[in-house]
């Protein structure tokens, strides 16, 4: 069974800890409550899946794309690298920051900050959108300086309701997107930096896209990027003609909290709602609020196998929020969920992808956690395709069969050292936060 590792923070690590106390003091403020992230009036009155989701979640089926699935950091490096060196007009990001690689062997973070930068000088339009807090938190100034000093326009994503109230900040923006010239874009767990495009990385998913979503998701970036209202955009924003390219019927779906939006909390709904025989999860940072894991142990009530592929402790990059998750594991294995965990050393799974049955696959940003469910814009690509649910099915049965996969249960639950579990139930005490 994984075991706990006492690894100092790095200095990444300090970072994440000092917002960690901002964000703690924000909670226990009170200075802003609880949003109501699901609509409990969802009807599950049709075995049309694509039917429910357009009815709750305002998005649409597009039928005629293509997607290729990223899902080694290796992959990851050559397609942003290929998507941006071939952009002739626009490149747009939205991405929650760059990271700083200066403890790392080679220093990605920079050197595609560079390259935005080398593009922007040749004539193409440069947008970057990156959140505020974690931008600031996270972000070397010699970055910033690149990226400004070569033209790219850099605006930082502050939801509305972020004002000057201490639990503002507690709304974040987490999507991942790149757009090129109109046509191509990808989206995924990834954000720039070693950890996520260097070689032998971390395990995240990313999926290229091309065809009728593409414009989809350049809508969603000028909507994010304007800050307006969805019938101002309609006016301002003209994306490119996008041809059919591929075999797949996908969707785009983006959820804002700030905004009283939660539409993909509506989608893995309506997919724990309908499925039949299995739910598999892939969920880095594993922390259900009350309405997911109420939803998670009904599946399982009806027979179906709800399984959940988690990081040890020993394979996660942030020690809190693993304690913050672990807190949980009691309860969600005494529901008859099922917790399988990724334990790598110094590898952390950050992929977040979903499969229902042979019905309704997912890959994006939403991490099953309450900052995804309660407080983070996201983002994800969902699918009743049977042809695209094929891809992302293999790619998490692969996952779940991996050696360094290895199932928990309450013997090892109640096995946990006593300082263990003490971490557990202090950092469990913010869960709202994770």
């Amino acid at each position: 069974m994984p075991q706990h590792r006492g690894d100092s923070f790095n200095p990444t690590m300090l970072r994440h800890a000092a917002w960690l106390v901002i964000a703690m003091a924000a909670c226990t403020a009170g200075c802003w409550p609880i949003p109501i992230s699901v609509n409990e009036g969802i009807v599950i009155d049709t075995d049309d899946i694509d039917v429910l989701l357009d009815r709750y979640t305002g998005s649409q089926a597009e039928p005629g794309c293509s997607m290729q699935l990223l899902t080694e950091s290796e992959q990851s490096y050559i397609g942003f690298r290929e998507l941006i060196e071939n952009a002739t007009t626009t490149i747009d990001i939205e991405t929650l920051n760059f990271d700083d690689d200066s403890s790392y062997p080679e220093d990605i973070a920079l050197e595609f900050a560079r390259l935005l930068a080398d593009k922007a000088r040749a004539g193409v339009r440069v947008r970057v959108i990156l959140d505020a807090g974690t931008h600031t938190a996270l972000t070397r100034p010699e970055i910033n300086r690149v990226l400004l000093d070569g033209g790219v326009d850099v605006h930082e994503y502050k939801p509305d309701r972020a004002d000057l109230s201490i639990g503002g900040y507690l709304f974040r923006m987490h999507k991942k997107i790149l757009v090129v010239d109109g046509l191509r874009a990808i989206v995924g767990g990834s954000n720039y930096g070693y950890r996520y495009q260097g070689p032998q990385q971390w395990r995240d998913t990313n999926v290229v896209l091309a065809g009728p979503i593409v414009t989809t998701i350049q809508r969603e970036f000028d909507y994010d990027w304007d800050n307006r209202s969805a019938t101002a955009l309609l006016l301002l924003s003209s994306p490119a003609r996008v041809e059919l390219t591929g075999p797949y019927t996908l969707r785009e779906i983006d959820q804002k909290p700030s905004e009283d939006d939660f539409d993909i909390n509506h989608a893995v709904l309506i997919g724990l709602r309908i499925a039949k025989n299995r739910v598999d999860i892939e969920a880095p940072y594993f922390n259900p609020t009350d309405w997911l894991l109420q939803e998670m142990a009904d599946a399982v009530a009806r027979g179906v196998q709800v399984r959940v592929l988690v990081n040890s402790a020993q394979s996660h990059d942030i020690p809190f929020v693993f304690w913050a998750g672990a807190n949980m594991f009691e309860t969600v294995l005494t529901r008859g969920v099922r917790i399988l965990v990724w334990d790598r050393t110094s590898r952390t799974m950050h992929s977040k992808a979903m499969i229902v049955d042979d019905t309704l696959a997912m890959v994006g940003t939403y991490n099953f956690n309450a900052r995804s469910i309660l407080w983070d814009t996201e983002n994800a690509v969902f699918t009743t395709d049977p042809g695209a649910i094929l891809l992302i099915d293999e790619m998490i049965r692969k996952d779940f069969a991996e050696p360094n996969v290895l199932e928990i249960d309450l013997d090892w639950v109640n096995a946990q050292p006593i300082e263990e579990k003490l971490k557990w139930g202090v950092f469990g005490w913010f869960g709202p936060l994770f």
